[in-house]
Formats: structure tokens, sequence, C-alpha cells
């Protein structure tokens, strides 16, 4: 008996509990194959969504539907319409055949690079029982050995990534926001509103923050990346960095000035929000009137952001320690 059929029995949800997967894919001839033959044969429904590959994913795909006992659903996108959309497609057809029409359900999301390891579905479904209310993602940074065969280049953009999260979702624990491997239940799932979830690059991290702003715990779970497998990484950090960095100066700004005072570090983040913004336009009209004088708002303003920024850890290691 396998170890998620022993999960099955032992909890608490035994009589309801159904586990979905949901891979989006897109130009993954190289290893969608080996990834499903990895999979789990208890898993109750595979849905495999062809984000409009190129390549040979749906010959390939085709071809192992014939001969797998897996339970797997496949749908095609005509073009590529981005990793939310297909996820957002997967969802669609789930509740369109009613899969997730009892209490709790289980749904895991994984990319189809084999970057991360199928065997890992039973520890997501093992840590989301012990916190049904949770979401519970993959993370490749708590651990140097999970880590440690990373290219460097994507190492440095993961990191800038990292941070650069942490302060536009307020989470300050979250460690590896662009990770895909991640879980959650059908009943927390219900939650979000998937409207304001990107359907394109930003999937991720506005997923993030729509977990944020409706208070469901994040809870990471350490896992190992694999590498040298012939993944081709979708990712051009040299355009992604900067426009996921703009989409959350965004989402920053937004939050700090919708959100409401809980204590005295929210109110003085927010001063020092709106001290740090109106020096940086004084900053700018200073640019192209009085260039030489410009640079003492630029710190000015610097300075007020930074403090924003640590009220805010302070307001979310308070609220966090409640």
């Amino acid at each position: 008996m396998s170890d998620l059929n022993q999960i099955k029995r032992d909890g608490s949800y035994a009589n309801q509990l159904k586990l979905i997967v949901v891979i989006p894919a897109y130009n993954e001839e190289t290893n969608i194959i080996s990834l499903l033959k990895l999979m789990p044969n208890n898993i109750d429904e595979i849905v495999i969504i062809n984000d409009g590959s190129k390549d040979k994913t749906d010959i390939k795909i085709k071809a192992f539907l014939n001969v797998s006992k897996l339970n797997i659903s496949y749908i095609i996108h005509s073009s590529n319409k981005g990793k939310g959309a297909a996820v957002q497609t997967g969802l669609t057809h789930i509740y369109k055949k009613s899969i997730i029409s009892s209490k709790f359900n289980i749904l895991i999301f994984m990319d189809a690079d084999m970057q991360m390891h199928p065997k890992h579905i039973k520890k997501f479904v093992k840590k989301l029982l012990e916190n049904p209310n949770s979401f519970i993602k993959g993370t490749r940074f708590l651990k140097i050995s999970h880590y440690s065969k990373m290219p460097k280049f994507r190492l440095f953009g993961n990191m800038v990534l990292k941070y650069l999260n942490r302060i536009a979702l307020g989470s300050w624990r979250i460690t590896d926001p662009q990770n895909g491997y991640c879980c959650i239940s059908s009943h927390t799932l219900s939650k979000l509103d998937f409207n304001k979830i990107d359907r394109d690059y930003f999937f991720e991290n506005s997923l993030l923050s729509q977990l944020t702003k409706n208070k469901i715990p994040i809870r990471e779970l350490s896992l190992p990346s694999i590498y040298d497998v012939g993944e081709v990484s979708s990712i051009k950090y040299h355009s992604f960095i900067p426009k996921t960095s703009f989409k959350l100066l965004q989402l920053w700004f937004k939050r700090i000035y919708s959100s409401k005072s809980y204590n005295i570090y929210d109110s003085f983040r927010l001063i020092s929000h709106i001290i740090g913004s109106m020096l940086f336009l004084i900053f700018i009209i200073n640019l192209f009137l009085f260039p030489k004088t410009s640079i003492n708002s630029l710190i000015f303003s610097i300075i007020f952001f930074l403090l924003s920024i640590i009220s805010d850890y302070k307001s979310y290691i308070s609220f966090d320690n409640q």
C-alpha cells in the first residue's frame, strides 16, 4: 500500500479526500513523459493543459495516453495564453466535472519541466492535512544542498525576486516565490478572486498576493531541485526581472494605501511611504528643473521608503506572533 493511500486512510478527511494534480505545459517535449511516468498511480485525476506548445509536446502526450493507466484529462490551448491562463483552464475543467464537489479535496500544482519530483506529492498532502486552511508552497532555498546546482544567473534572479516579493506582499518569510510546486484545498481555493490573478508570467506572484490579502497562511516545504535533465527554462531573466519588478512595485503601492491600520507600525509605514513618495516626486521634478539639488530629495526619499519597509516588517512580525 502506497504512502498516499496510507495518508488517505489516516487523514481526518479520509472519506472525502480526492487528490488532483494540475500541470500546465508549454514546449515540454523533453520532460513531460518522464514526469508522468513518475506520478503515483493513486492520484484521482491529472489535468494537463498544453498551452499552445510548438514542439512535440502534443504528440508525446497523446502517445502516452494510449498506454497509460493514469486518469489523465488532456486540454489543449490553440495558442500560448500564459501559465496563469493554463492553470485557470485546468481549474474550470475540474469544477465543470464536479470533481471537487465534496467538502475537502487537495489540488497539487506543478510545472512540467521535471525540476521537482512527483514523489514529494505525499509530503504536500501530509503537510496540508496538518494545516487544512493553509497554502503549502515548495521552496528550494531553505537548504544549500537543494539549490547548489542551480545556475548562478538563475540563483541571482531568484534572490532578487524573493526580496522584492517580500516587500511588495508584506509576507516576509516567503523564500521561493517563483516556485510552481504547491498545494491547496478546494475549500481554501474558493476564497480567492481569480479575476485578480494574472494569466501570464506574473501568475505565482499575483496568487501569493491574493493569499496574503485573504490572510491565508503560507507554509513552505523544503524540496531539492533537479537540474541537467534537459530542461529549458522559458523565463528570460533579462526581461522577466524588470517586468516582474515593476508589477511588484505596483502591488506594493496598492497594498500600502489600501490596507487598514492594525497597529503603530502600520501607521508609521503609511506615513513614511507617503513622505517617501512625495520626496521621490520632488526628485523627478527637480531632476529637470534643478539637477544639482535633486540628489538630496532622492536620498531622503530612499530613507523614508526604507523606514516604510522596516515598519512593514515590524508589523508583519507583530501580527505573526499574535
